[in-house]
């Protein structure tokens, strides 16, 4: 499964995914960084290359919510 592929199945997972790259980690370690272009920001997520096609959907839905919801959080304002 291509990129593309993992691109349509996000977007099919999440309506917000309007995008996805893919580069290996600097360093000649093998591993591969996917970033999501999700709501118009990159969630960028790590993983190994032995991983499936469905644990990398997996991986960066995981990753895709745990922007969301740091998103969600208010700015906390300090009385002054």
């Amino acid at each position: 499964m291509g990129v593309h592929d993992l691109k349509q199945a996000l977007m099919a997972e999440h309506a917000g995914v309007t995008g996805l790259i893919m580069q290996y980690e600097p360093g000649g370690t093998g591993r591969e960084i996917y970033t999501a272009t999700v709501d118009g920001k990159s969630v960028p997520v790590l993983c190994d290359p032995n991983l499936k096609p469905d644990q990398i959907i997996a991986a960066i839905l995981t990753g895709v919510k745990q922007q969301e919801s740091t998103n969600d959080i208010p700015d906390q304002q300090v009385p002054g």
